[in-house]
This record gives C-alpha cells, sequence and structure tokens, in this order.
C-alpha cells in the first residue's frame, strides 16, 4: 500500500523495479563532414567532435551509458540525427593564371648544354 497525494491511499500495490538495466539517453553534439570527391572511403563521411576536432569511439560512448560492471551486455543503440546547421565545405576557386612566355636566352642554353 501506498499514499498518493492527489488520490490519497491506496491499496494497489507498488509496481516492481524492472530487472533490465535503464540507462538516461546522452545527447552529443558532432560535425558531420561529407565529401563525395574524395579519394579514399573512409574520408567519405567523418564525423568530429566540434570542440577537439577528434573522432568519437562510439563503443566507448556506449560503454559510458553502461557503466563499469563487467560483462558482456546486449544493447540497443538508438541513433536520433537532428541537423542543427549546414555550412557547405568550401570549394576552392579556380583563378586563371596569365604567364607570360619568357624566351630562353643563348647563355643559359650554354649552361645547361654544358
Amino acid at each position: 500500500m501506498y499514499y498518493n497525494k492527489e488520490v490519497g491511499e491506496s491499496s494497489q500495490t507498488m509496481p516492481e523495479p524492472s530487472t533490465e538495466h535503464s540507462f538516461q539517453p546522452m545527447t552529443k553534439h558532432y560535425i558531420l563532414s561529407v565529401d563525395p570527391t574524395a579519394q579514399h572511403d573512409w574520408e567519405r563521411y567523418t564525423l568530429r567532435n566540434p570542440i577537439t576536432g577528434e573522432r568519437p569511439e562510439l563503443a566507448g560512448l556506449i560503454a559510458e551509458a553502461v557503466g563499469t560492471e563487467t560483462g558482456s551486455y546486449l544493447v540497443a543503440v538508438q541513433i536520433e540525427v537532428t541537423v542543427l546547421e549546414t555550412a557547405p565545405l568550401p570549394q576552392p576557386e579556380r583563378v586563371p593564371l596569365h604567364v607570360p612566355a619568357v624566351a630562353a636566352t643563348p647563355h643559359l642554353k650554354k649552361l645547361v648544354a654544358s
């Protein structure tokens, strides 16, 4: 039996605590960079910490949520992505260079031929 402020005394029993571990959701912020023209597959999508620039170690983040007790855990991981801001990657500007042709002087030709 327990007392509920709104209802008064109740003859219902308190619910049993769940035997499953329940973990608080955590919100982490990262910067995702997408480069479809990257030379290597692993450079196409990079996830970085916006403050340190480090790549997150997801297993470590999950372990942080689970705790420090030794054991193996079957975990369900939900990933909810909300785009907070979009910033396009700067594209290199192509500027035409006009370099005038320089005629080789005769004394330089002699030095090269020697």
